[in-house]
């Protein structure tokens, strides 16, 4: 794999991470109301 890909790749996975953190702050946000 060239490191084009590699950055593609990694720059995928942490939109990945930081939408499902958001969902589960969402999730806790309205779980307290």
């Amino acid at each position: 794999m060239n490191k084009q890909m590699i950055h593609t790749i990694m720059k995928f996975i942490r939109k990945e991470i930081s939408e499902k953190q958001l969902r589960q702050a969402l999730l806790k946000r309205s779980h307290h109301q």
